[in-house]
C-alpha cells in the first residue's frame, strides 16, 4: 500500500510540475514498475473492487503522464488500454464526473499515439472520447474542465488537419480556442491563458500554412497580419506567462513552436535570412530544457527543426560550417527517432539528411 500512496503523491507532482517545471522521469518510473509488479502479481488479492479500481486508475495515470512527457508509445498504449477497458463497465450514470475523467485521459493517450502514426483512426477516436467527456464538462458546470478538454480537442482537430490537409479541422480548432479565451483571462488563470494562446498560435500557424498566396494576402489586408504572423504574436502572449524558472516544459514547447513558426514564415517569403536566424535561436532556447535523456522525442523534433534552420542559413554562400552542424542536427535526431515508433517523423528526418548530403 505505501507503494501506491507514493505512486500517487509522485504522480501528482509530475502533474504540477508538467506546468510549473521540469524533473527527472526516474522516480516515478520506478514507481510504476514495482506497482506494475504487484498488479500482475496478484498483489491484490483481498482487495475491494473499488480499491482494485482506485489503484489501477491512479497507475493508469502515471502511466499517461511519464507517457505525455517522454512521448513513450508503450506507457501511453497501456493506460489507453486501461482507460478502454474501464469505459467497458463505467457508465456515465453511475459516476458522470469519473467517467468524463477517464474520457479526457483517453483522449489524451490517443491522440499521442495517433500523432506518431500514419492515418486517422486514433485521433478520431481521440475526438470522440473528449466530446464525450464535453457531455459532463460543461461550460456552465465546469468551465476549467470544459476549458482544459476543449484545448486537448482542438490539438487533436490540429493534428487531423495537418494530416489530411483539412482547413475544415484547423478552423474548427481555432474557433474552440478562441471560444475558450473568452471564459479565460490571463488574470484569473494564467496558465491555462498561455496554454490556449499557445494552442491558437499552433491552429493558426497550420492555417496560414495551407491558405493559398492569394487568401494569406487578402487575411492579411482584412486583419492587417497574416495568420502566420498572427502565430507568432500569440506564441509570444504565451511567453509571458510561461517563463523558463516557473514552467520550462511548456517554456520550451513554446519556443519549439515558436522557432517551426519562423521556418514556416520563411517558407512563405522571399529568401529571408533573418527568420531562419530566429527559428535557429528559438530551437536552441527549446533545447536549453528539451534534453535527450529526459525528453529525447521532443530534443529530436527539435534538433530536426534546427538542422533545417543551419541548412537555409548556409545557403547564399553563408559557408559550409553551418551545413555540417546541419547534417549533425539531423544525425543526433536519428539516434533517437526510429521507423517501428516514429515513422513519419523518421521519415521526413531521413529525407532532410538525404537533401543535405546530396
Amino acid at each position: 500500500m505505501v507503494n501506491i500512496i507514493s505512486l500517487l503523491a509522485i504522480t501528482q507532482y509530475h502533474q504540477f510540475e508538467e506546468h510549473h517545471g521540469v524533473n527527472p522521469l526516474d522516480p516515478i518510473e520506478s514507481f510504476i514498475n514495482r506497482v506494475r509488479a504487484l498488479i500482475t502479481s496478484k498483489g491484490l488479492k483481498g482487495w475491494t473492487p473499488q480499491t482494485i479500481f482506485n489503484v489501477e486508475f491512479v497507475f493508469a495515470n502515471a502511466l499517461l503522464t511519464l507517457g505525455r512527457k517522454g512521448e513513450n508509445a508503450d506507457y501511453l498504449q497501456e493506460a489507453a488500454a486501461f482507460y478502454q477497458s474501464v469505459l467497458k463497465t463505467l457508465r456515465r450514470q453511475d459516476n458522470p464526473l469519473l467517467w468524463a475523467d477517464v474520457q479526457h485521459n483517453l483522449g489524451e493517450a490517443l491522440t499521442l499515439l495517433g500523432k506518431a502514426k500514419p492515418g486517422r483512426i486514433l485521433l478520431d477516436q481521440a475526438v470522440k472520447a473528449f466530446n464525450n467527456a464535453l457531455k459532463v464538462r460543461t461550460r456552465q458546470a465546469a468551465p476549467f474542465a470544459w476549458i482544459s478538454t476543449k484545448s486537448r480537442l482542438g490539438s487533436t482537430l490540429i493534428a487531423i488537419g495537418v494530416r489530411e490537409k483539412d482547413t475544415a479541422s484547423l478552423k474548427q480548432a481555432l474557433k474552440l480556442y478562441e471560444d475558450s479565451l473568452e471564459e479565460c483571462t490571463r488574470e484569473r488563470v494564467p496558465l491555462l491563458w498561455a496554454e490556449l494562446k499557445n494552442g491558437l498560435g499552433i491552429a493558426l500557424r497550420n492555417l496560414g500554412n495551407q491558405e493559398s498566396v492569394k487568401n494569406r494576402l487578402l487575411r492579411k489586408e482584412a486583419a492587417g497580419k497574416s495568420s502566420l504572423e498572427r502565430s507568432v504574436l500569440e506564441y509570444r502572449d504565451a511567453l509571458k506567462v510561461r517563463t523558463r524558472k516557473k514552467t520550462p516544459y511548456h517554456w520550451a514547447a513554446t519556443w519549439q513552436n515558436l522557432a517551426i513558426a519562423f521556418l514556416t514564415l520563411a517558407d512563405h517569403e522571399p529568401y529571408n535570412r533573418k527568420r531562419y536566424k530566429q527559428a535557429y535561436r528559438a530551437a536552441r532556447f527549446a533545447l536549453k530544457v528539451h534534453t535527450k535523456r529526459y525528453m529525447p522525442h521532443l530534443w529530436a523534433r527539435t534538433q530536426v527543426i534546427l538542422g533545417q534552420a543551419l541548412l537555409e542559413i548556409s545557403k547564399k554562400g553563408w559557408g559550409s560550417r553551418k551545413i555540417c552542424m546541419a547534417i549533425a542536427a539531423f544525425r543526433h535526431a536519428l539516434t533517437v527517432q526510429s521507423s517501428e515508433q516514429d515513422p513519419i517523423e523518421w521519415a521526413g528526418t531521413r529525407s532532410n539528411l538525404a537533401a543535405t548530403l546530396a
